[in-house]
């Protein structure tokens, strides 16, 4: 019986620390989490920059690529007439 009681009683005040803990530890964790999306998606954002600009200065490589193809073509062109 003198176990019970003990239990009882040590269940009791630990519901009631952590009752009066709870909300405590619920805004911290809800902080971290909307701290640690922030970061996530802005790392995101800027690893998407980065490969914005390696594809557009791929582009614009191609296009050069290909104006250099065109003129090598004319010059062909123009030595077969």
């Amino acid at each position: 019986m003198h176990t019970t009681y003990v239990r009882s009683c040590t269940t009791k005040s630990l519901r009631e620390r952590w009752g009066n803990q709870m909300p405590e530890i619920l805004n911290s964790l809800i902080a971290a989490s909307i701290i640690a999306v922030v970061g996530f998606l802005w790392k995101i954002g800027h690893e998407l920059t980065k490969l914005r600009i390696v594809i557009s200065n791929l582009e614009e490589d191609i296009r050069e690529i290909r104006k250099d193809i065109d003129s090598i073509e004319e010059e062909i062109d123009e030595l077969e007439k």
